[in-house]
């Protein structure tokens, strides 16, 4: 791929000429991806931004930045903060890939894997420490870090999201330190937006923004490592909102329904479920709100069937739990060819342990779902996207009233802090097919559960 790209661009190696001018480490070759990150090595403002869509190079180039800045300034304290510990490992592997072996003094982990570190340090003395913001504002204090990465938009994963930009100022400012921020904005305009993008302006006496922050947008289609063909196909993929914020990294307000892919007239059809199709539960659980249970099925070439609900209020869960078992064995006798039968793989479920539990011991064995909404809200339009022949990768059935009716409905509105959010009502159907499309949509393992 490098060799290709340097017939195809004639692209120069970038370096950092006084990294380690006395030493006889050679650094892994480095060529950044796009125009973009050569504008942000070269940028020496303390606030660095990089609002770009999905394989737009984010990560490569942050991780390459920090891994330099390591090297120019030893002995020094580094952060580099992760949305949660599962994301740690794909900022390691860039870390590592720009890292000669022999600069590496010691590596702390956090796991048996030895895919997470917790801390890294360089022969130089340079220190680094990885972070997650999902831990929240606490771990982010110490006397004075030299440069910080957050990885990602902190309100993903805590509602805190603004203190730990703040707390992470608070510890480059005696220190002459660096911020730096890389994010697909799929939050819409929140505090990243006002705070970064638009460089302060709003806290800012004068109204001037703050000539301390530097920000770029970039996306898939300036990474030179893709292929035009590669890109086009990602972009035919995707829903219009997911090709604004994922592809081009562009700060776009969510106004009216969440589902904009949705068509009754395309989505909704009959349709039959072969007993050999993978096929799931997914559950959304509630006593006063209705409890919503949904099932699930993917044909060989992936695309998803609802087949079916169960939807009621005020019930006991050991009457849901009969109920469910009593509709699965009525789908297994309408099945024509039982030669290649595949029982229920899995069943998801909201969070709640006791309800859960309550569940298991009637013999209804759940896994909890990944409830992301966002994300979530974002590959079920995808999914629903109506491909250029006509077809789609999610089909409901007429029977499913309540889920249409949700789908329908289910819209976004903006709170009191100015966050775009999904109005939490009606939304118990929705919930769960959320659940089962990220569950499709991600490589999972699955697991047979009692009938």
């Amino acid at each position: 791929m490098l060799s290709r790209f340097k017939r195809q661009q004639k692209r120069k190696k970038f370096h950092y000429s006084t990294i380690i001018p006395s030493s006889k480490i050679i650094p892994p070759e480095y060529f950044p991806a796009s125009r973009q990150a050569e504008e942000f090595h070269a940028s020496k403002k303390e606030i660095r931004a990089f609002f770009g869509g999905d394989r737009s190079g984010k990560t490569g180039t942050f991780a390459y930045e920090m891994v330099a800045l390591m090297r120019k300034y030893p002995g020094s304290l580094f952060w580099s903060a992760a949305l949660t510990q599962d994301k740690i490992p794909a900022i390691w592997k860039w870390h590592k890939t720009f890292l000669h072996p022999a600069e590496i003094q010691k590596v702390s982990w956090i796991n048996e894997n030895e895919d997470k570190p917790g801390f890294l340090r360089l022969k130089n003395g340079a220190k680094m420490q990885y972070l997650t913001s999902k831990s929240g504002p606490g771990v982010f204090s110490a006397e004075s870090v030299k440069a910080i990465h957050i990885d990602e938009d902190p309100e993903r994963v805590t509602t805190k999201a603004e203190q730990i930009w703040n707390d992470c100022l608070s510890r480059i400012l005696d220190n002459d330190g660096y911020l730096l921020l890389s994010a697909t904005p799929v939050l819409g305009k929140n505090w990243m937006y006002r705070r970064v993008f638009q460089k302060n302006i709003d806290n800012r006496e004068d109204g001037t923004p703050d000539p301390d922050i530097e920000t770029w947008t970039v996306s898939l289609l300036d990474n030179r490592y893709i292929t035009e063909e590669q890109k086009s196909k990602a972009k035919g993929r995707m829903s219009q909102d997911e090709i604004d914020r994922r592809f081009y990294g562009l700060f776009t307000t969510l106004t009216g329904a969440c589902f904009k892919e949705w068509r009754e007239d395309i989505h909704v059809k009959e349709f039959d479920v072969s007993a050999s199709w993978r096929r799931i539960r997914s559950i959304d659980l509630g006593y006063e709100n209705p409890f919503c249970c949904l099932w699930i099925a993917q044909d060989p070439e992936g695309t998803l069937f609802v087949y079916d609900e169960y939807y009621k209020a005020k019930t006991l869960i050991k009457h849901h739990a009969e109920r469910i078992k009593e509709i699965t064995r009525n789908h297994e006798k309408m099945f024509l060819d039982m030669t290649a039968f595949r029982p229920i793989i899995t069943s998801l479920s909201d969070h709640e342990r006791q309800t859960r539990a309550e569940l298991h011991s009637q013999g209804i064995v759940t896994i909890p779902a990944k409830k992301d909404v966002e994300e979530g809200i974002q590959i079920v339009n995808r999914l629903l996207k109506i491909r250029e022949d006509g077809k789609t990768s999610v089909y409901v059935h007429p029977r499913c009233r309540n889920l249409r009716r949700e789908i329908g409905t289910y819209h976004y509105k903006t709170n009191s802090l100015g966050k775009e959010e999904p109005v939490k009502e009606d939304d118990h159907a929705v919930d769960p097919f959320r659940y089962a499309c990220v569950y499709f949509d991600t490589p999972q393992r699955d697991y047979s559960v009692l009938q």
